[in-house]
């Protein structure tokens, strides 16, 4: 409800307002009978309306009441006096009142005036706050507003221009520079472009960012916005919009875009680096497995047969080949033993063959005794009727080598993601020497069991012969005791002799079992099963059953 404050000081005439107001509707905030009241009374009840006689009790008047309460408090004014001469009424005029009611007044008169007082009041508080933001909003804009007739001459710049350009609008309205000099050369086009479809094409609008020159010479990057202002119907009116200073968001972005692709390349050089590290991390342990793969198939396998057989079965869980074939060679040339995994589409013959039964690229890679990339015999694979190389298959092939004869060949598949590099070749190459040096050393194994087995029946033999010449020996040499003619004496020469041999014998046969010891306590060698019980050796003394004068002598 709209309140009032009645500022009269005859009694009457107050309690005749009260009474017409809140028939109107309104409330009544207070009476006041001075000046100096009115002004407590307002700032206490802060009415919308004060009615306000000028001739007051007290010292202050109406008018200056009316005046501090305006200044102050902004509530409208309407002046109530029985007096109309223009010395009073320009007074009045001076505190900006909304109205003026001569006593006795019109109550529908009344009405109206307090009615118009209240809707100016709004709008004119409407219209402070709209120009107050407005004024804040020029202070505080950092862009340029701008208007342009129709042929392109500017009418204002409001705003910023100053900063942006380093000229005043009077400058850039004299033509001092022309606006168009200060676009930069390499987007003249852009601008004129827009500004002609600004200037002819009806109701156009665009946002565009272009350069100026900065008159101390630094390039200003500017977001523009124009538009063509058309009537109601239709027609052109002039051209406005707005210049925004964006140089500080380009360079900005321009870091921004410049640090994102220094770290996309950190990024990308970082993946190179980890792919790099997995690749060598994934070649080595391939290495570890693949050149390790025979010394560990050598603790447990019992033969060559086997010991290819778990080579191929380590090298395949490993996942270092696609494929893989291993065979041996005896001292004929001929392949005594073979294993393979995976699909090498070569379909190998069972062992034994000769080596002419080998692919050819295989016997081409062994006579040489050098690693072969599989392809690079192409043009020969082509019509071989092993077709090898029918699925573009990727291999090597070489020999496996030792320092007296090839002990055989190896053949294999490679992965798709690898390629028969210099690194992968090296690789294939040492699984090779490892290979042969296992098969070298099982190979040395047998022949140590073998030497054994021959040593053993050796020492055998010497006991049996122990047994079939000394016992005899033995009573020959009694019975030529017996007499003292020349004929037992050269029998007995004659049994010395033999005895001499049978000495050599003897210690041949105590170096052998030595031979033999070494190698059961060294070399882990152990003679097969056979039943029979070793000889307890072939020392014994002749002489000892024998009381005649060569007793000396062992038999």
């Amino acid at each position: 409800m709209t309140t009032i404050l009645i500022t009269e000081d005859e009694q009457v005439v107050a309690e005749d307002l009260r009474i017409t107001l809140e028939g109107f509707g309104y409330a009544v905030a207070g009476v006041a009978a001075t000046g100096e009241a009115a002004i407590q009374v307002a700032e206490a009840a802060r009415p919308d309306l004060v009615l306000m006689d000028i001739y007051l009790a007290g010292e202050m008047t109406g008018i200056e009441a009316a005046e501090v309460i305006r200044s102050r408090l902004d509530i409208p004014v309407i002046f109530l006096t029985a007096y109309s001469d223009s010395e009073i009424i320009e007074e009045v005029r001076k505190t900006g009142p909304y109205g003026y009611l001569l006593k006795p007044f019109n109550e529908q008169e009344m009405y109206i005036t307090i009615e118009v007082a209240l809707f100016r009041h709004s709008m004119d508080r409407a219209l402070r706050e709209s120009e107050q933001r407005y004024r804040l909003f020029v202070e505080h804009f950092q862009g340029v507003a701008f208007r342009l007739s129709m042929d392109l001459e500017p009418v204002f710049y409001h705003g910023a221009l100053s900063l942006i350009t380093g000229y005043t609008e009077a400058e850039i309205k004299a033509g001092k520079p022309p606006w168009d000099t200060l676009v930069h050369p390499d987007d003249r086009g852009l601008y004129e472009g827009e500004m002609q479809k600004a200037r002819t094409v009806p109701g156009y609008t665009n946002e565009f960012q272009f350069r100026i020159i900065h008159q101390q010479g630094a390039i200003r990057w500017i977001q523009a916005f124009i538009q063509n202002v058309v009537d109601a119907r239709n027609t052109p009116l002039f051209i406005q919009g707005s210049l925004y200073d964006i140089t500080s968001k380009v360079e900005a972005e321009e870091r921004l875009r410049a640090l994102n692709e220094q770290l996309d390349d950190l990024v990308k050089k970082r993946t190179m680096d980890l792919e790099t590290s997995n690749r060598e991390l994934y070649l080595k342990n391939r290495a570890l497995q693949v050149t390790t793969a025979g010394t560990r198939a050598l603790v447990v396998a019992g033969g060559e047969d086997e010991l290819l057989a778990i080579i191929t079965r380590i090298v395949a869980s490993s996942g270092a080949y696609r494929a893989l074939w291993i065979g041996t060679l005896d001292e004929h040339g001929t392949v005594r033993s073979q294993a393979a995994f995976g699909d090498t589409s070569c379909s190998f013959p069972e062992p034994p063959y000769a080596l002419d039964a080998l692919p050819p690229c295989v016997q081409e890679a062994l006579k040489k005794e050098v690693v072969t990339v599989m392809g690079e015999c192409k043009d020969d694979c082509e019509h071989c009727t092993w077709n090898c190389m029918g699925r573009e298959e990727q291999g090597l092939v070489g020999p496996l080598p030792s320092t007296t004869r090839m002990l055989g060949g190896i053949f294999a598949v490679l992965p798709p993601h690898l390629v028969p590099d210099a690194p992968e070749i090296t690789l294939f190459r040492q699984m090779a020497q490892e290979i042969s040096f296992v098969i070298g050393y099982l190979r040395a194994g047998d022949r140590e069991k073998m030497a054994f087995e021959h040593i053993t029946r050796i020492l055998e033999q010497l006991a049996t012969l122990n047994d079939q010449i000394r016992n005899p020996l033995q009573g020959i040499v009694g019975y030529a005791s017996l007499d003292e003619d020349p004929r037992s004496k050269k029998i007995i020469d004659l049994s010395l002799q033999i005895n001499e041999i049978v000495e050599k014998l003897d210690k041949g046969y105590l170096e052998s079992k030595k031979v033999r010891s070494y190698l059961e306590r060294h070399e882990r060698i152990s003679p097969a099963p056979s039943g029979k019980k070793e000889h307890a050796g072939p020392r014994r003394n002749a002489a000892r059953a024998s009381p005649y004068r060569y007793q000396e002598h062992r038999w």
